[in-house]
């Protein structure tokens, strides 16, 4: 006898009460499966550690509302190219964590908590884990109540085994919350074909919420909702008038109140909303660098993306499957089916493709290709009456379906058992470089240790990316010790020479100008991007930049990213003592954002040391002006009024800045001068008095200072 009951027309399925033991059975089997998945998804959870060699948005995100260094919490995301479920749930992971941790005695501080990378990193992939270990349990369930348990376990194991499935759990995505959010959000819609209750209307509002408020595209689960709704009715006219339902205004007034519960500076930062979003829609719809232009998005998801992630066997029983419930005009298959078909409709209409866009419709793909293959079982069970050949068609659709799922699944954690060649560059760096040099990098570059090298990026954009082409200029780069380059963009530029032909010409002077010291290349060894370090050619530097490349820079529309390069290009080259192409440099980042005090005072600073003392005191005055509440650039114009001989006002400026902040040494230094310069020992004695309460007791200059003070008090 059957262990399996069809009633109601196949509508749901139900173990015999007889079958405890068969209960027991199913039980164990879901267990292996579940323990299956845990495996391969736990399987090499820590690469890369203890570097971050990924996006990981929600992690990153999350990080900055402990606002360290500030007072208080900032729970504003200042990033709404995607929404913010993930950064609170990581955020409430992290606290959980950090209290644990406190307790006992393993973090003493935040500071010193947020430098546990690797924990935090985990923790964050093992939320990414759950979600996705919590998908196969909701698509058991959703299959069971479609068909029967010979289909739910099977749709759980191909979701178990699915290499992307298996791929996107090792890293810190929204891809995966908003998966498991819109099976439940499907499983509570086919309960309300079943029933008007009020309950299953509100559970489904608020999974569909949370899709949207894990990944914007969750939101095309509103119109499958709103269809299920409607489909309980007899006719179109009573479909049309039950949209004035309150039941269903109540389910899509749930979804709502859980989107923006989670994403309230949607509304409170809508600009900053706004200006990301807009970038999203312009990514989705003109693509990013890399991407084959010559390759359409229905044709890359289609046949590619989609049979490598199920393998041509299972794609094909998708196809099969997908036609044969469509065809039986069910509701609960349409419901089933809607929500990736839309999906797939969207992603395919973007120029953008990436194979992690296809994950949310991937399991109910698997759940129709379980159904569909359950009902060939069964037809075949009744056309073929030999056993053995029955047996040996089983073993065959097992192993067309299953080897390349299990092999994939294998063959990318293998993967990441091979060393990253990040962490060897890096290494390499660490034994070669001494430490203080500086150097320049694009993007995903190697991480040093913080504090071991000055670092400068170049700025890099995966859309446009041809207009910052300015920037692809080795003459900025030259006062360097080093500047690396990386196959994560270079590849992607050679892909396209004749749109990148600017770029590329950067690479050529690299090549045959300036000297190859290490390269790095990935292989069946290692994995990660090439690497290549290259040394600036020989000879006396200029002591200015060219002029026209300031030139070039005004075609980069963006000014805030000119501002930013040229003010931390000008940072390092003030350190290496290169203050003329510093000012240069900070002069232009002025002149484009000529009201960040924090520019000004570096482009003061600069004309400081450049000795243009009148300038700097009109820049200085202008910063004021600005903000008067900035002590260090009061003590700065003091300093700036001593150097222009007006020793009065230079006094009264200096003790001004030392009334706001009692700890700036340079102010205490430069009014010890100015009474030095007038002999007057006793005003040096009381400012030398106060300047040692400020000194650690122990430290070279509080010795220093003790022994002038003595020698002061002799000659008193």
């Amino acid at each position: 006898m059957n262990l399996f009951h069809l009633k109601n027309g196949g509508s749901d399925a139900e173990l015999l009460d007889y079958g405890s033991a068969a209960k027991k059975r199913v039980a164990v089997w879901l267990f292996f499966i579940i323990a299956t998945a845990l495996f391969f998804r736990l399987w090499n959870i820590t690469w890369g550690l203890p570097d971050l060699n990924e996006e990981a948005f929600p992690l990153t995100i999350s990080l900055k509302f402990w606002n360290l260094g500030k007072n208080g919490f900032d729970f504003n995301p200042h990033f709404f190219n995607y929404p913010g479920l993930t950064f609170y749930i990581n955020f409430l992971a992290q606290s959980i964590l950090y209290l644990l941790g406190h307790l006992a005695g393993s973090y003493p501080n935040l500071d010193a908590f947020t430098e546990r990378i690797s924990h935090l990193v985990i923790t964050s992939r093992l939320i990414t884990l759950l979600f996705d270990a919590g998908t196969i349990l909701v698509v058991y369930m959703l299959t069971r109540r479609l068909a029967n348990m010979r289909a739910a376990l099977l749709a759980a194991a191909l979701v178990a085994l699915n290499p992307l499935h298996i791929k996107e759990s090792h890293l810190i995505n929204v891809d995966v919350p908003m998966t498991f959010f819109a099976v439940l959000s499907i499983y509570f819609i086919h309960k309300i074909l079943e029933t008007r209750s009020q309950r299953w209307y509100i559970l489904a509002g608020i999974s569909t919420g949370a899709a949207a408020a894990s990944k914007y595209n969750g939101a095309f689960l509103i119109p499958v909702l709103v269809a299920a709704h409607m489909m309980r009715e007899e006719s179109f006219g009573k479909a049309f008038r039950s949209l004035k339902r309150g039941t269903l205004w109540t389910s899509l007034a749930a979804a709502a109140f859980t989107f923006f519960i989670f994403n309230p500076y949607i509304i409170l930062s809508y600009s900053e909303f706004l200006h990301d979003i807009s970038f999203e829609q312009y990514h989705m719809s003109y693509g990013h660098l890399g991407l084959d232009a010559s390759r359409s998005s229905p044709t890359f998801y289609l046949l590619n993306s989609l049979p490598v992630s199920l393998g041509w066997g299972l794609y094909t029983a998708v196809l099969a499957s997908t036609a044969y419930l469509l065809l039986r005009v069910k509701k609960a298959n349409i419901i089933l089916l809607a929500f990736p078909l839309i999906f797939m409709t969207l992603i395919c209409s973007w120029k953008m493709h990436a194979d992690r866009y296809t994950l949310p419709a991937i399991p109910f793909l698997i759940s129709a290709a379980a159904i569909g293959m359950d009902r060939a079982r069964e037809y075949l069970g009744v056309k073929i009456k030999a056993r053995a050949l029955k047996m040996a068609a089983l073993a065959a659709g097992g192993l067309i379906i299953g080897f390349p799922l299990i092999s994939g699944a294998i063959n990318y954690d293998l993967a990441f058992s091979r060393p990253d060649t990040r962490a060897l560059a890096r290494d390499w760096m660490l034994e070669n470089v001494a430490p203080g040099s500086t150097f320049v990098t694009g993007p995903f570059g190697i991480k040093p240790p913080k504090g071991r090298f000055v670092q400068v990026d170049i700025p890099f954009t995966p859309t446009g990316s041809e207009a910052l082409a300015p920037f692809y200029d080795a003459r900025w780069y030259e006062d360097f010790e080093l500047l690396i380059t990386s196959d994560y963009d270079y590849a992607r530029f050679r892909a396209e020479p004749e749109r990148f032909s600017e770029i590329l010409a950067f690479y050529d002077t690299l090549n045959v100008s300036w000297r190859l010291l290490y390269e790095i290349n990935p292989g069946s060894e290692r994995t990660g991007p090439s690497f290549r370090f290259y040394r600036p050619p020989p000879g006396v530097k200029k002591e200015i930049f060219d002029q026209d490349l300031f030139l070039h820079l005004e075609r980069i529309s963006e000014k805030s990213v000119v501002a930013n390069f040229a003010e931390h290009l000008a940072q390092t080259l003030f350190m290496k003592g290169r203050l003329l192409k510093s000012e240069q440099l900070i002069r232009t980042a002025a002149l484009l954002e000529g009201e960040n005090t924090r520019i000004l005072k570096e482009f003061t600073w600069t004309l400081f040391n450049l000795e243009k003392f009148n300038e700097a005191l009109a820049l200085a005055e202008s910063s004021l002006r600005l903000n008067p509440d900035q002590a260090e650039i009061v003590a700065l114009k003091g300093s700036i009024l001593l150097r222009l001989q007006r020793a009065d006002e230079a006094e009264k400026t200096l003790e001004e800045a030392l009334r706001m902040n009692d700890r700036l040494e340079m102010a205490y230094l430069d009014l010890e001068l100015l009474y030095r310069k007038g002999k007057d020992d006793k005003k040096i004695y009381d400012l030398l008095t106060r300047y040692l309460k400020i000194l650690p007791p122990e430290s070279e200059n509080a010795k220093l200072t003790r022994e002038r003070l003595s020698q002061i008090r002799k000659s008193m």
